[in-house]
């Protein structure tokens, strides 16, 4: 079976050398559809390009771009662990254990932010997809940052300008409103979001739909964890609620200054907590699944290495060209022959990213109305107006691939708006397939932050659920046991 993310498929493989050296790495390989799509390439290349740059413990480290005809492909570290989503799937974490894990991942996120290219000249990395998918803990404790494909930095070979990128339960308020200001604050307002659902296994903001997941990150009080649990850590929630601020200059200004934040409260609150302890951690809520892997890959095939191709080494290190199989000849087989042999993984399943846990406190109603009006906060103004003379409005328009077309000119969804204020106002033509179009009319009173949901064109029917007795679930497969921490 094949992992799958959005634009890639991942397998698990075993590097061979000389004198029988052996290595396990992860392959990421394009989806072949995507092949022909420039967009895309560019996204692989740059993930690959920008991550190779960053040399830290814990950053997954990535060992090689390669092409094979037309498919490239990925290898990287293979961190053997679970995801953070794993973790909270199955327990919640003391607080002092999620704190050193959001800790070493805010050290990893530094080293990404600090990036400099052979000039010496900041790059400015953001990783734009800080999430519990993408925070990996190994079975002896250490944590890794993997997924830089929505990353943005200078020198880039793609653009991204005015697109949504990331996770919206996990995105700062900025990346609603205006792209342009997104910055390492923003990876700091999604890493609290990580830090407060690790810490309390509750979604901060959980929504049913786009619409109201927007809403929820722009206008709703942030619940604190102490809300969740009385008994929580004053300290630790000083720091949750810090990285959480919606302006973005009360937050850290930095992910060191959030580690070191962590730090100083892992300091005062007990013994120290170190990555062993986290390992211990993840053996003892692991530990069938530990042996089922070790399991699997002893069964797994190794022998047959066949027809092997040669790979176009893009990045120029080290890995052997013949180490990579035939790409075309596993499209048909649905095995991957290259690095000697390989394993394939299963998916995590990113619609699960919704229902991560149970549970969770709503603090306020939906901002939206049933008949999807527009809907402004008057009482949290998204951007206050700086001058007399001018203004500035934010749109977010739902689902998002909506197309919008102010005054009959194609923009970006979001949108936003600078200009002087004037008794005039502007129009807003809001399309998607599978829903009902829309006009608004936007003045040009006053600065506010506008978000704007379609309504279906046919309601979906509903389904009427049989009573019964429930289904028993069964063991977990292959497929579940090895599942990917890569998507």
């Amino acid at each position: 079976m094949v992992a799958i993310s959005c634009s890639a498929e991942l397998y698990l493989g075993r590097l061979f050398g000389a004198e029988g050296f052996e290595k396990l790495v992860a392959l990421k390989v394009i989806h072949s559809h995507l092949t022909e799509q420039e967009e895309f390439v560019k996204m692989f290349i740059d993930e690959a390009r920008l991550a190779s740059r960053i040399d830290h413990p814990n950053v997954a480290h990535i060992l090689e771009l390669g092409k094979v005809e037309q498919t490239h492909f990925i290898a990287m570290e293979y961190v053997n662990g679970e995801s953070l989503v794993a973790i909270l799937r199955k327990t919640r974490p003391d607080p002092r254990i999620a704190a050193r894990i959001i800790a070493d991942a805010a050290a990893g996120l530094h080293a990404a932010h600090e990036l400099h290219n052979d000039e010496g000249e900041l790059l400015n990395v953001v990783h734009r997809d800080v999430s519990p998918q993408n925070i990996i803990i190994s079975y002896t404790g250490a944590t890794k940052v993997i997924d830089f494909g929505v990353a943005r930095a200078r020198g880039s070979l793609h653009t991204t300008q005015g697109e949504l990128k990331g996770k919206l339960a996990y995105m700062a308020p900025e990346q609603f409103k205006d792209t342009k200001r997104v910055d390492r604050r923003s990876d700091i307002f999604a890493l609290g979001i990580v830090l407060f659902e690790a810490s309390t296994r509750r979604r901060l903001f959980k929504a049913a739909t786009e619409a109201d997941q927007i809403s929820k990150v722009l206008f709703h009080n942030i619940t604190p964890p102490s809300a969740v649990f009385p008994e929580y850590p004053q300290e630790l929630e000083t720091i949750v609620m810090r990285a959480l601020e919606r302006d973005m200059a009360d937050r850290f200004q930095t992910a060191q200054e959030m580690q070191l934040a962590l730090e100083k409260y892992l300091a005062n609150s007990g013994d120290p907590v170190l990555p062993s302890d986290v390992g211990k951690f993840m053996r003892d809520c692991f530990e069938e699944r530990i042996g089922e892997k070790k399991r699997l890959l002893q069964q797994a095939d190794i022998s047959d290495v066949s027809e092997v191709m040669d790979a176009q080494l893009i990045s120029g290190l080290s890995l052997p060209q013949a180490s990579m199989g035939s790409l075309l000849r596993k499209r048909q087989r649905k095995t991957l022959l290259g690095v000697a042999g390989l394993l394939t993984l299963a998916a995590l399943g990113v619609g699960l990213t919704l229902t991560l846990f149970n549970g969770g406190a709503s603090d306020a109603k939906v901002a939206l109305t049933a008949d999807a009006k527009v809907v402004v906060s008057p009482d949290q103004r998204l951007i206050a107006d700086t001058a007399p003379e001018l203004i500035t409005i934010s749109v977010t328009a739902t689902p998002l691939s909506a197309k919008l077309v102010l005054n009959g000119k194609a923009v970006k969804n979001p949108l936003k708006i600078e200009q002087p204020k004037s008794a005039g106002q502007s129009l807003l033509e809001i399309s998607a397939p599978g829903y009902k179009s829309r006009k608004i009319e936007i003045p040009h009173e006053r600065s506010g932050g506008w978000v704007i949901a379609l309504n279906r064109d046919k309601p979906a029917k509903r389904v009427k659920r049989r009573r019964g007795k429930k289904k028993k679930k069964g063991k977990l497969g292959d497929a579940d046991i090895l599942a990917s921490p890569y998507d």
